[in-house]
């Protein structure tokens, strides 16, 4: 079941980051908040109060999220003099270095590794306590990517700028399946419930099945210039917004089209999810409530910038990066 959050919402705080953000989503640590910048940073920020605990430069430029390992924080890197850093959050310091190709896309945590995948098309998984390389593997043409790997129980889902998704081993790094979605992807697929959910450039939402990679159904705009953002999928349903401004909510088995709500402006984030609404930010400032029933519009808040970046969902509350520097958390309204 989706976690409860009803609109009305109102901002709770907002907090001055002091510079850009990558696409992926703030990473919740306990009772704080992970947020990485562009200019080499991250923040830990109190999760209720917006308080800063502290902020730590790690390079030129983080763009994908960073990831916690037994208070080990293990940082991407994607310009700088190394291009993995690891911190110890109890001893407050560095504990290794890795220097290779820059790494723009977030990591995936795994027992007591990580999983990146660098610049130059090469997955790998990496102990977080010591930087010890566990495998490797190098896809196919030396592709970009600009996804953060998912990570399931048995295998990792690694999908390239090309639109090949690959399965490959969790233990080892060999490849399970391939599949070639067709169109080039530049956001972020979304896995749930069985299902693997990639956004293309070209109008195109193929589901692919997660165990084998066949397809199980695929959305084509008759506009084929329309970049279909990162989507959001559970059990009963996927939806993803796009740049022709559409917010769009699929049945989840079938694929049939349920509902488009129009947003204005181009919708590039991922969406969230709950029971009754779905969150989308716009690229014009708003943070839309769009009810999940029938697509009608519950309510619509003004930030302080553009949406651009996944957002993070908790019990109580949503967290939101806004361009060019603000991090805002949304609550229920009070006394609705």
């Amino acid at each position: 079941m989706d976690p409860v959050l009803d609109a009305p919402l109102e901002v709770a705080w907002s907090y001055n980051a002091r510079a850009g953000f990558g696409p992926d989503a703030p990473q919740s640590f306990g009772e704080y908040i992970l947020i990485s910048t562009r200019q080499g940073e991250v923040h830990v920020i109190e999760a209720a109060t917006g308080r800063r605990v502290g902020a730590k430069r790690f390079g030129d430029a983080v763009n994908g999220a960073p990831v916690v390992v037994d208070r080990v924080l293990v940082v991407p890197v994607a310009a700088g003099r190394s291009s993995l850093v690891a911190y110890n959050l109890s001893r407050a310091q560095v504990i290794w270095r890795r220097r290779g190709p820059p790494i723009h896309t977030g990591l995936a945590a795994v027992e007591e590794d990580v999983i990146l995948v660098n610049i130059d098309g090469v997955v790998e998984r990496v102990r977080a306590a010591d930087g010890e390389l566990v495998w490797s593997h190098a896809l196919t043409d030396a592709p970009r990517v600009y996804a953060r790997p998912i990570v399931l129980p048995d295998r990792v889902i690694i999908v390239d700028e090309h639109g090949r998704a690959v399965a490959l081993d969790l233990e080892s790094g060999a490849v399970i399946w391939e599949h070639l979605v067709g169109g080039q992807v530049y956001t972020a697929p979304a896995a749930g419930d069985g299902r693997l959910a990639v956004p293309t450039t070209r109008g195109q939402l193929s589901v692919l099945d997660l165990n084998t990679g066949d397809r199980l159904w695929q959305f084509a705009l008759p506009d084929s210039t329309v970049r279909m953002a990162t989507p959001a999928v559970n059990e009963k349903v996927v939806v993803a917004g796009a740049s022709d401004g559409f917010l769009r909510k699929w049945d989840a088995i079938s694929g049939a089209l349920e509902w488009v709500f129009d947003g204005g402006e181009a919708l590039t984030a991922a969406p969230v999810l709950t029971d009754s609404f779905a969150y989308a930010g716009s690229m014009g400032r708003r943070l839309l409530a769009v009810r999940m029933a029938d697509g009608t519009l519950a309510q619509e808040i003004e930030l302080r910038g553009r949406i651009k970046s996944s957002m993070t969902l908790q019990p109580d509350g949503l967290i939101v990066l806004t361009e060019p520097r603000y991090v805002v958390r949304l609550k229920e309204a009070d006394g609705v």
